[in-house]
């Protein structure tokens, strides 16, 4: 599973790299803003993205169509304090809002259901190979 964590606070982000590598992934990515996720997005594919509202620069609900745009299949999942800012915009291509604090238990249960996704779109499209 190949993670992108996008949050302008370091000690967030690290907390939620500790709580899905207990369930462990390929490839984790770090974002501290908008601009550095889009790039992050553009140079590669992620099975779970974990996207705060607001950063400084561009904000989590600017870069969450272009992410979605780029990885269909991607669970993306919203946390942040202001998840009211969240229920006043379009949200249709998050898959999940959750509010800080968080439970470790509610991400790591986020990160074994993204996992096991990403090995059934794997064996899917095995399928169709030759």
């Amino acid at each position: 599973m190949r993670v992108l964590i996008v949050d302008d606070e370091p000690s967030v982000r690290d907390l939620l790299s500790a709580a899905i590598d207990m369930v462990g992934s390929e490839t984790m990515d770090m974002a501290e803003d908008g601009e550095k996720a889009l790039a992050l997005t553009l140079a590669n594919r992620y099975d779970l993205v974990t996207l705060d509202i607001r950063m400084p620069g561009i904000s989590g609900l600017e870069t969450l169509p272009v992410i979605r745009h780029a990885m269909p299949r991607a669970i993306i999942v919203i946390i942040s304090a202001y998840t009211d800012d969240a229920i006043k915009v379009d949200t249709q291509d998050a898959d999940l809002i959750l509010k800080k604090p968080f439970q470790l238990h509610t991400i790591r249960k986020l990160a074994e259901l993204a996992k096991d996704l990403a090995k059934t779109q794997a064996a899917l499209h095995a399928l169709s190979e030759p």
